[in-house]
């Protein structure tokens, strides 16, 4: 972790995953298998680039750690070639979010215990960073004048998409001038009649980009998912000098797939606050279907390549 400006805050940007579900449309469109983060899809610039620029208007460049997967070094090396290495957190595998986020927070806890950190998956499209992020500073504030609260970023929605993940907001939360609300309650992956409803009754898209305390997220973790923070007791011991791969392959090797909303802020509501956010067009890159409409939005054409 770097001092200096907003030394107080951290980031981690979730780029370990596999990218399954747009692994056709990325063949198909630059004749390799690479990880749609890893690749160019809206642009010149890679997804992973995009993302890292957004997050780099809110949180000093030293103070942002990339979670990636070891199968992946030869897409990522040369996209975080000038990142220091102890701000790459590198995985034996991809065992989803609610893993990669808890070993990205044990290195910033070894010598930053007392920072707030914003999490951000790597795939999504915002039509406006500069306000988006401004959101996300937003949240820092609050989070650093209420520590118990863990904010999620909600986006507005369009239609009623049974892809995402949903949020359910309840009572305002005072503030100052912007509305942050309790979460009463998240839904994942509802079918297309849940997701009208949900719809009808004001719920929020969950963009997955969640800010905390350290500690407060570490003592989520504690609370919805045991297992998991019991499993990465002997990580814990090796901080705050980093466990080496094999170390973290030996935990890996037992896990299940965990995601961070589902299994980590699913349990956890009565501590969760969501900020909205008006006024950004956003998507999840995580279906063909969707990454085609976020193109013919953007007026692009079908020429994507792998980023170098």
């Amino acid at each position: 972790m770097a001092g200096g400006e907003n030394s107080n805050r951290a980031a981690v940007i979730l780029a370990g995953g596999d990218g399954v579900r747009l692994r056709g449309l990325v063949r198909n469109m630059t004749g390799q298998s690479v990880p749609k983060q890893f690749c160019s899809l809206l642009g010149e610039s890679t997804l992973i680039e995009r993302t890292r620029r957004r997050v780099e208007m809110a949180v000093a460049p030293g103070n942002i750690l990339y979670v990636v997967s070891q199968s992946h070094e030869q897409h990522y090396a040369p996209l975080l070639r000038d990142v220091p290495p102890g701000n790459v957190v590198v995985q034996p595998a991809n065992k989803g979010t609610a893993p990669a986020v808890l070993l990205a927070l044990l290195r910033i806890a070894a010598t930053a215990p007392e920072v707030s950190v914003a999490i951000f998956p790597s795939d999504h499209f915002l039509s406006d960073d500069g306000d988006f992020m401004r959101h996300v500073q937003l949240a820092f504030d609050a989070v650093e004048q209420r520590p118990e609260f863990t904010v999620v970023l909600a986006m507005q929605p369009s239609h009623p998409e049974a892809d995402y993940g949903w949020i359910e907001p309840a009572e305002k939360v005072g503030f100052g001038a912007y509305d942050l609300y309790r979460v009463r309650a998240l839904w994942g992956h509802p079918d297309q009649q849940q997701a009208t409803q949900l719809l009808k009754r004001g719920c929020l898209w969950n963009s997955a980009v969640t800010v905390g305390r350290l500690s407060t997220i570490l003592g989520m973790i504690m609370v919805t998912a045991r297992e998991l923070y019991a499993a990465f007791a002997p990580l814990r011991a090796k901080f705050p000098h980093s466990p080496s791969l094999r170390n973290i392959a030996v935990v890996y090797n037992d896990l299940p797939q965990m995601g961070f909303s589902e299994h980590v802020l699913g349990g956890a509501a009565v501590n969760l606050a969501t900020l909205p956010v008006a006024g950004v067009r956003w998507a999840n890159l995580a279906e063909p279907a969707r990454v085609r409409q976020t193109w013919n939005q953007l007026g692009l054409k079908p020429l994507w390549s792998i980023g170098s």
